[in-house]
């Protein structure tokens, strides 16, 4: 017989440690065994593998989709595509486009077009996202279509007729541009290597310029052409050859300070400033040539195109910088011989300055409070400066420009009889170590005083109703001619020339010696304008001391730098003296002014067009070039030119009995009162070129 077993007990789950999740459960648990009995079962944990999530696992966890949701889903799967815009056709018609390009499933039922027009391109989110992608697109054409225009003008002209040949003969033009910039990029960069080697080079070349420049700015973020050095060099050489005279007008203690600070908040400094005057010392600076040749480009047209890109934003809120760097770029086109394209430049700078009221502003500043002080004198120089400069021009183009200023002077007073001592370029005083060349306080005071009395000189050969030569005329030259001296003698002995040699002097006396070339030159040799002093002796002893003083100029400083101001002292010579050329004595003088044309003739174009303007005048008049004078003009028959791409506006200033000499002769009617018009003369210059071939 099998004896019974005992009662097993129920079995429990190991305890994990979690609480009973509701009051039920616990309610409903078992009761558990005494605490002698559960002391006595083992206690060894069991582990549960954690449980593993599959996507099975997942799908099969999620709800069945509601009837209303799989409806909703297949409604919105039949709905069409939305579509913002519609093409042309359609909306004039008014009815519903699907947007299909490239055309519509309308317009192909409706009359099987094969195309759309659409108001946006393809993909575009918003029509102003369209129109903003648009703007950005046609700026940048226009921008390319400038720096086309950039080539043709300043690129060498075989490189010009290269592009123009090319512009021919393709239908997009800004390929032809795409070309010559890669071609531009191979010549200065031909390889990585070279990259390398090329961009150290400059690197040094720009270090040591700006090691050797006296005044050291920084050239960003006023013009990206070049580096700190070469743009401080050409500063510097502004400052010295150029602003003490005759470009006075821009301040240079506040030009300075501008441009040190930055442009936020500069009031005397612009980019179109800086770019101005960088192209117009790139002409002049062996430096900025050399550096040229290493990067294959020519900086002087870099920076002036630079200039030009700052134009059209500048005049929108203008300054007297402004206005500076306007008539800046004028006198850069006037040295390239390009005057009559450029005078655009000069009528520029005198729009803002009307709407700035330079003078008006002058008198509403109080002179008693100190903070005045830098404006009133910006205000000053902008306006007697740029007045000194057309009173020059107006000898070359033979007609008043400008009134005098109603302000006072109220910088480089003169002072005492001795006068202030010489400086140089940073202000201190001169002395054997300092960069050359000494600048001399005050001059500026005398050469507005004079600049008043050359334009009265003007006016009265433009608008005089006596003719030239007669009793009335006579008297009234000789009244100019004796205030000219009184004025001359005047001058305190340190501002002469032969007392404190300097550029600024010399240019003093340059400027003394043509308001007597506008007073005598017209009349006949062998008038008398002065006791014992015919027309010839005095126009013969002014030729001698501008020969005489040019000479000396470049002895002393020679052409490394040098001021477009130069060309004036010298420019009056030949022209003066073609008259007198049956004289041995003109002779020499006429040969010496055309060896010193000859010498800077390589860097103002407007030299080379003035000297194939005088020796037309001269074969105009039958006078023939003398023998010494030909080595230095032999050369001028190698530039040649369309003569509808003349742009000389410029008088040749002769005397009176030279343009009778030539009254038989058609083209008469283009010479002037005083002179002949230098693109007439150009014209008459290359027919007697294409002639003697």
């Amino acid at each position: 017989m099998r004896k019974s077993s005992p009662p097993t007990p129920p079995l429990q789950q190991p305890a994990l440690g979690f609480p009973p999740t509701n009051a039920s459960e616990t309610s409903t648990s078992k009761p558990r065994p005494p605490q002698s009995a559960r002391a006595k079962k083992p206690t060894t944990p069991v582990s549960l593998p954690s449980p593993t999530l599959t996507s099975s696992s997942l799908s099969s966890a999620q709800p069945d989709l509601s009837l209303s949701a799989q409806r909703a889903a297949v409604k919105q799967a039949r709905r069409r595509p939305l579509n913002k815009f519609a093409c042309f056709a359609c909306q004039k018609k008014k009815t519903k486009c699907d947007g299909v390009r490239p055309v519509c499933s309308a317009c192909v039922k409706r009359n099987g077009d094969t195309q759309c027009e659409y108001a946006v391109r393809e993909g575009a989110v918003s029509r102003y996202a369209d129109l903003k992608v648009t703007f950005e697109q046609l700026e940048r054409e226009n921008s390319d279509f400038k720096d086309l225009l950039a080539y043709l003008r300043f690129r060498p002209e075989k490189e010009a007729f290269e592009i123009y040949r090319r512009l021919r003969a393709s239908d997009n033009p800004l390929s032809v541009l795409q070309y010559f910039r890669e071609a531009e990029t191979l010549l200065v960069v031909p390889s990585t290597a070279g990259s390398g080697m090329a961009d150290r080079h400059v690197a040094d070349l720009d270090a040591e310029a700006l090691a050797q420049s006296a005044l050291k700015v920084p050239a960003r973020p006023w013009t990206p052409v070049a580096g700190d050095g070469l743009v401080s060099t050409l500063i510097t050489a502004f400052f010295k050859w150029d602003a003490g005279f005759p470009y006075f007008f821009v301040d240079q203690v506040l030009f300075i300070n501008d441009m040190r600070r930055g442009i936020l908040g500069a009031q005397y400094c612009t980019p179109l400033l800086v770019n101005a005057i960088c192209a117009l010392r790139s002409l002049l600076s062996d430096r900025a040539r050399n550096l040229g040749r290493v990067t294959k480009t020519d900086l002087g047209a870099l920076f002036f195109a630079e200039a030009k890109k700052h134009m059209d934003f500048e005049v929108v809120k203008p300054n007297l910088a402004t206005a500076h760097g306007l008539y800046l770029m004028y006198i850069v086109s006037c040295c390239q011989g390009t005057n009559r394209a450029g005078a655009m430049y000069r009528f520029a700078a005198f729009d803002v300055l009307e709407r700035l009221k330079p003078e008006k502003r002058f008198l509403s500043l109080d002179p008693q409070k100190p903070e005045n002080a830098e404006k009133r004198v910006a205000l000053s120089k902008t306006c007697w400066g740029l007045f000194f400069i057309e009173s020059l021009m107006s000898g070359a183009y033979f007609k008043p420009l400008a009134p005098p200023p109603t302000i006072p002077c109220v910088f480089d007073h003169i002072g005492s009889a001795g006068g202030p001592g010489n400086q140089d370029v940073l202000g201190l005083p001169f002395g054997p170590t300092s960069p050359q060349p000494p600048l001399v306080p005050a001059v500026l005071h005398v050469a507005c005083e004079l600049s008043i009395l050359q334009q009265k000189v003007i006016t009265y050969s433009i608008q005089s109703k006596h003719a030239v030569g007669d009793d009335e005329d006579l008297k009234v030259r000789r009244r100019f001619f004796a205030e000219l001296a009184v004025v001359e003698q005047a001058v305190p002995p340190h501002l002469l020339y032969q007392n404190n040699p300097a550029p600024q002097t010399l240019y003093l006396k340059a400027v003394f010696n043509l308001t007597a070339y506008h007073i005598i030159r017209p009349l006949h040799p062998d008038a008398w304008i002065q006791d014992r002093y015919t027309v010839r002796l005095v126009i013969l002893q002014l030729c001698t001391t501008d020969v005489e003083l040019a000479e000396s100029y470049a002895h002393r400083w020679g052409f490394g730098e040098y001021s477009p101001m130069f060309f004036i002292c010298i420019w009056n010579i030949a022209p003066t003296l073609v008259p007198l050329l049956g004289e041995a004595y003109a002779q020499n003088l006429f040969t010496r002014g055309c060896a010193l044309m000859h010498v800077i003739e390589r860097d103002l174009p407007l030299v080379r067009l003035a000297m194939q303007g005088v020796l037309a005048l001269a074969a105009a008049t039958n006078k023939p070039i003398p023998r010494d004078a030909r080595p230095y003009v032999e050369g001028l028959t190698q530039h040649k030119r369309d003569p509808k791409d003349l742009s000389i506006s410029f008088i040749v200033p002769t005397q009176n009995e030279l343009l009778e000499a030539q009254s038989g002769s058609d083209e008469d009617e283009d010479s002037r009162k005083h002179g002949r018009d230098l693109g007439t003369l150009l014209e008459k210059w290359d027919s007697l070129s294409m002639d003697s071939e």
